[in-house]
């Protein structure tokens, strides 16, 4: 059985439990006056929760290191990247290259109508 204020579980033949008779006997009410219980609170259901053997604890470990690892790799390979752009550029002299100024032109490269004459 059940007692009928908390929903603990109880001897048969008894309404409450112990700690519920406890408090009622704190609140004393007039024998014949109806009264009205809250309904028992429900049961908590435990989720059962999958324990990880170590085997695959390990395996799940390994799994994020690898990631890392693979993370961490092309993070250095673009730094590596950016790195041989950046000396390529400076050894070309590409810094001092005024911006709008990386063309040349010449004579036949003149479009006609433009200053040319077309033959």
């Amino acid at each position: 059985m059940r007692c009928m204020r908390c929903g603990e579980e109880i001897q048969a033949g008894a309404a409450f439990c112990p700690r519920c008779l406890e408090e009622m006997e704190k609140f004393p009410v007039k024998p014949g006056t109806p009264v009205i219980l809250p309904p028992p609170p429900k049961p908590v259901q435990k989720t059962a929760t999958r324990v990880r053997r170590p085997e695959e604890e390990i395996r799940a470990l390994r799994r994020w290191v690898k990631l890392l690892l693979a993370a961490v790799a092309v993070l250095l390979a673009a730094l590596t990247v950016v790195t041989v752009l950046l000396v390529k550029c400076r050894k070309k002299g590409m810094e001092t290259v005024p911006i709008g100024k990386n063309y040349s032109t010449t004579e036949e490269t003149k479009t006609p109508g433009k200053g040319s004459v077309a033959g």
